[in-house]
């Protein structure tokens, strides 16, 4: 059984044909700021997660959300684990983008994670070093595997390459504007947003494929 913590109101969006449950909490709006995580938010996941009653709890989130859920975690009884989706996630990086507040959660989180999920050696190697006891595995993005019966378009029917993702200087705008430009005769589709803290090259990059004939933005 698979349930699926979401906001409140997200069983109106899907049908009933999933073979996982949507677990409603609250919608992002609910609540005073800045005091509703402690009478609101954290209430009703512990709830949630106390009446479900899973083995483990899967997260994704780095930083304060990740210690928070940990402290409930310790209180259901239920296994944490912590799913790295950012090479910053694993280096002193992350400590430029949170406050005081969330690092200190963030560092409850992994210690009380009971494992941790990577998607690289990068990560891999970060996070063991840093954690040499814990249960801490590679798991690669999945992908399907090619064969007859496959029902995705060959090369020849295709029209342009798409580029989908934040636009951060890990993202690396520059490198595709180097290939765009050297394509001249592909056609490209990018879909994507500005970070909140975009850098100034990343803002060059962007402006710069802007202008090629062979680019197209198509939002987010």
């Amino acid at each position: 059984k698979v349930g699926f913590l979401t906001w409140r109101g997200a069983n109106n969006y899907i049908d009933n044909s999933t073979n996982f449950k949507l677990i409603e909490t609250y919608k992002p709006t609910d609540g005073i700021p800045k005091a509703r995580w402690i009478y609101l938010r954290l209430p009703i996941l512990y709830n949630r997660i106390r009446q479900f009653k899973p083995t483990y709890l899967i997260i994704k989130s780095a930083g304060g959300m990740l210690g928070l859920m940990s402290l409930i975690c310790l209180f259901t009884r239920t296994k944490l684990v912590f799913m790295v989706t950012n090479d910053i996630d694993s280096d002193k990086r992350l400590n430029i983008k949170l406050n005081f507040l969330n690092r200190f959660l963030y560092k409850i989180g992994l210690i009380y994670s009971s494992s941790i999920f990577c998607q690289n050696n990068y990560q891999l190697e970060s996070f063991r070093k840093r954690y040499p006891h814990k249960n801490i595995f590679k798991v690669t993005n999945p992908f399907i595997p090619l064969n007859e019966n496959s029902n995705i378009y060959s090369s020849k029917k295709r029209s342009y390459v798409s580029w989908l993702g934040i636009f951060q200087a890990q993202k690396n705008l520059k490198s595709l504007l180097y290939i765009t430009k050297n394509n001249p005769k592909v056609l490209f589709h990018i879909a994507g947003k500005n970070s909140n803290s975009i850098d100034l090259d990343t803002v060059k990059s962007i402006n710069e494929l802007k202008k090629l004939k062979n680019v197209k933005f198509v939002g987010f």
